[in-house]
C-alpha cells in the first residue's frame, strides 16, 4: 500500500511538474515568426530569404519543432529563394486544435495560409514544397488538389498513400509510451542525457540555440493529440489520396524522391517508389544510410536538390 501510495506521489509530482514546464516554455520560448488564423486553427510559421521562387517547408510527425527540424535546409536554400516553414497546429509554436486531421482539412488549413501571406506571389509563381515523412502526403494531395501553385515537390523519405494505407499499425506502441512518459515529466529528464536527446536529435553541427528549441518542444508537446491523430488517421488520408485521379500523372511539376536505401521499415522503399506513378517528370535519389531523417545526414545534398528545382528549365542540370 505504501508502494503504491508513492507511486501515486510520483506521478502527480510528476505531472505538476510537467504542468509548470509547459507555461514556463510558453513564457520563455517566445516565437520567432509569425501566426496566421486558417479556419479554426492557427499556424505558426517562420520565413527566411528574399528570392524570387518560394520553397515550402513541411515536416513530419514525430517531432518537436519543424523550425529546428528543418533549420539546416531553410538556412542553405534561403540564399536562393524565399523560404517559409509551416509548423501545423500542434507542432511548434503553432498551438493545439480541435479541427480533426484529415487530409482535405490539413492541405485545405496549408492552401488557405499561403493564399493569406502569399497571394501576390502565388498569382505570379508556382512553388516548391518540400515534405518529409508523413507530410508526404500532405504534399502529394496538395498537388493534386491544387496543380496550377505547385513548381515541384522534394519528398524526404516520404510516407506514399499506399503505404498508409496497406502497412503497420498507425501509432506503435512505444508512441503512447513516450507520450505517458512526456506528459508525467520523465521525459524530460531524460531529454538533458545527451545520449538518449540523440535518439531524437542525432545533428553534431547544429547550433546550440536550435538543439535547445527543439529539446524544449519535445519535452513540452511531443506526440500531443494532433500529432497522435494525424497518424491514427494515416490509413484513412492515405485512401482519400488514392481516390483522386490515380491514373492522370500529374505534368509540369518536377518531382525529386529522396529515399533511405536501408530503412528497415517493411515495405517503405516500395511505397516510396510508387510515388512516381503520381507523376510525370520524376526523379529517385537514393541516399545510402537508414536514416529516416535524411535532412539531418545529408543537409548540402539535399539543399541541392531543392535548388535545382529553382533553376528555370532552360538552365536545368540534371544530377
Amino acid at each position: 500500500m505504501i508502494v503504491v501510495s508513492f507511486i501515486f506521489l510520483g506521478l502527480g509530482l510528476g505531472l505538476l511538474f510537467q504542468f509548470i514546464y509547459v507555461l514556463y516554455v510558453k513564457k520563455k520560448q517566445r516565437p520567432i515568426g509569425f501566426f496566421t488564423h486558417v479556419g479554426k486553427s492557427t499556424v505558426h510559421s517562420i520565413v527566411s530569404g528574399d528570392g524570387e521562387e518560394l520553397v515550402v517547408f513541411l515536416g513530419g510527425n514525430a517531432i518537436g519543432s519543424t523550425w529546428a527540424d528543418m533549420y539546416e535546409l531553410q538556412k542553405n536554400v534561403s540564399a536562393h529563394a524565399k523560404t517559409v516553414v509551416y509548423e501545423r497546429p500542434g507542432y511548434g509554436w503553432s498551438p493545439l486544435t480541435n479541427e480533426k486531421r484529415t487530409i482535405t482539412l490539413l492541405v485545405g488549413e496549408l492552401h488557405n495560409y499561403l493564399l493569406t501571406n502569399f497571394h501576390d506571389f502565388m498569382k505570379m509563381k508556382k512553388i516548391v514544397i518540400v515534405a518529409h515523412s508523413i507530410s508526404g502526403l500532405e504534399a502529394l494531395f496538395y498537388a493534386k488538389s491544387y496543380p496550377q501553385f505547385v513548381k515541384g515537390i522534394v519528398f524526404i523519405d516520404a510516407a506514399s498513400p499506399t503505404f498508409c494505407t496497406h502497412n503497420r499499425p498507425s501509432v506503435p506502441f512505444n508512441f503512447y509510451l513516450l507520450r505517458f512518459l512526456r506528459q508525467v515529466g520523465i521525459l524530460n529528464l531524460l531529454l538533458h542525457i545527451p545520449v538518449f536527446f540523440r535518439l531524437f536529435d542525432e545533428r553534431t553541427n547544429t547550433p546550440y540555440f536550435v538543439k535547445n528549441v527543439n529539446r524544449r518542444m519535445l519535452a513540452s508537446h511531443y506526440l500531443n493529440k494532433n500529432a497522435l491523430k494525424e497518424r491514427q488517421l494515416m490509413k484513412e488520408n492515405g485512401q482519400q489520396v488514392l481516390s483522386v485521379d490515380l491514373n492522370i500523372p500529374l505534368e509540369d511539376i518536377r518531382v525529386m524522391i529522396c529515399t533511405s536505401e536501408k530503412n528497415p521499415i517493411p515495405n517503405w522503399k516500395k511505397g516510396q517508389l510508387e510515388l512516381k506513378a503520381f507523376f510525370k517528370d520524376v526523379e529517385v535519389i537514393n541516399f545510402p544510410t537508414n536514416n529516416h531523417m535524411l535532412h539531418h545526414e545529408y543537409p548540402k545534398e539535399i539543399s541541392e536538390l531543392i535548388s535545382l528545382l529553382l533553376t528555370p528549365a532552360s538552365e536545368e542540370v540534371r544530377l
